[in-house]
């Protein structure tokens, strides 16, 4: 009796995954709550990385047999020795894919990965994770095309529209070729890979001025705005001293440092981020904690290296900067961490602060998503929220999605009433994981606080 073949290559893998993933869901809760302390973090760290994991892997099936129907064509046309030819090139692609796939995969395993093997590997595997996140986006857009031609073809308003691009013979062949869809594919993702790559660490100095109604500032204050640098990975000390270089050249009062400074130990990244010692030398700077900060190792350890260089750590606490209340609040999902002392608490940052209305209130909150947590007696308080954590997207096939599902995405909110007041976020000063981020989008903000 022959087997039953199955529904599509892959879908016993793709079972096994989903069942894998399941298990996870269901009982790895239990094991992180079973230790305290930062340790806590971690577990909770590699439950997401062991989830994303199995995710990428049913994304990499999915991306094979896509990509992989260039050699669906007729074999008949080639012969008997062209079949031969055409067999062993099928079997330099899949073999020339499977690596790539591979080497994308392997990303978030080199955060766990011994340090000479992260040596070897990060940058590699990065920019194959960076390529593979355009690749993907394009092959579930051609996915999508191949699905919906048809049915679209049967309506006569979608028909009109197919017919209109169709008169284009290029834009007839993104839809209805296979072949030249997987060419564009490759083709435009590289392009806009490489562009990314180039413009990851060049770091743009913005401008934003706030007229704050109750500004009780003894002048105006001029502050820049840093978020999400990273270090670890593929950001190493270079690419922080741009941030670094950038900031010394120019006139502030203070310097935010507003969450995700690293993404690794004190003991194997400690001197990546001593750009910024420099910088707290130079300026009055002020550090709350990110998601990042807090996923592998102690984050104890970076706060105590951070205070002994001079940046003060804002850890649900307020101090007062030219006659203006600083406040800030550690990570929204600090709680996860396992370290009691740093679950948000924004009331009592904001308890340090001079009564309501004496004292203009400005807020670090690394998250945006913060102030749906702030209760409405505090948030009428506010004058200024300001955040990162989003990245803006951080690439451009990314961009469409993560402003359809985040509440707030990039650039300048009213905060929710009752406040008055708003929320700004930044896209960040480097990048997370591949080397790769939208042009002019690693930026460092320089905002001006005044009276009305």
């Amino acid at each position: 009796m022959s087997a039953i073949p199955s529904p599509f290559p892959g879908s016993h893998l793709v079972l096994a995954s989903i069942i894998l993933y399941t298990l996870i869901h269901l009982f790895a809760k239990s094991w992180a709550l079973s230790i305290d302390g930062y340790e806590r973090g971690n577990r909770f760290r590699l439950i997401s990385v062991a989830k994303l994991e199995i995710s990428m892997f049913v994304l990499n099936i999915f991306v094979y047999h896509q990509l992989m129907k260039w050699f669906q064509d007729d074999q008949k046309q080639y012969g008997k020795f062209g079949a031969t030819a055409r067999r062993k090139t099928k079997q330099r692609a899949s073999i020339s894919l499977i690596i790539f796939l591979f080497l994308a995969h392997a990303l978030y395993f080199m955060y766990y990965a011994p340090t000479w093997m992260q040596w070897l590997f990060f940058d590699l595997t990065s920019i194959a994770c960076g390529l593979w996140t355009n690749v993907m986006a394009f092959v579930c857009g051609f996915f999508l095309v191949n699905l919906l031609i048809t049915p679209f073809q049967n309506f006569k308003p979608t028909a009109c529209l197919i017919a209109l691009f169709s008169k284009v013979n290029y834009f007839k062949k993104l839809l209805f070729d296979r072949k030249e869809q997987i060419k564009f594919t490759f083709g435009f993702s590289i392009v806009l890979s490489l562009l990314m790559w180039y413009g990851a660490d060049k770091i743009v100095i913005k401008e934003r001025e706030f007229r704050i109604g109750n500004f009780t500032g003894d002048r105006e204050l001029r502050f820049a705005v840093v978020s999400d640098i990273h270090a670890g990975a593929s950001v190493y000390i270079e690419q922080v001293n741009r941030v670094a270089e950038a900031l010394l050249s120019l006139k502030l009062d203070a310097v935010f440092i507003v969450g995700d400074m690293v993404d690794g130990e004190v003991k194997d990244i400690g001197k990546r981020v001593s750009p910024m010692f420099t910088v707290a030398q130079r300026f009055p700077t002020y550090f709350v904690t990110g998601n990042h900060d807090y996923y592998i190792g102690n984050v104890q350890e970076w706060l105590d290296l951070y205070k002994k260089n001079g940046i003060r750590v804002l850890s649900n606490e307020a101090t007062m900067i030219h006659n203006i209340c600083l406040a800030g609040a550690t990570d929204i999902a600090s709680h996860k961490a396992g370290i009691v002392s740093q679950e948000m608490n924004i009331s009592l940052a904001l308890s340090h602060c001079p009564p309501a209305g004496k004292a203009t209130r400005v807020l670090l909150a690394h998250n945006p998503a913060s102030v749906r947590e702030i209760a409405a007696s505090d948030l009428k308080t506010i004058d200024l929220v300001l955040s990162g954590h989003t990245h803006a997207g951080q690439f451009y096939v990314v961009f469409p999605a993560v402003y359809w599902i985040l509440p707030y995405f990039y650039g300048v909110y009213d905060l929710p009433h009752p406040s008055t007041g708003k929320l700004m976020i930044t896209a960040g000063s480097l990048y997370q994981g591949p080397p790769m981020k939208m042009l002019q989008m690693s930026e460092i903000w320089v905002v001006t606080l005044k009276n009305v």
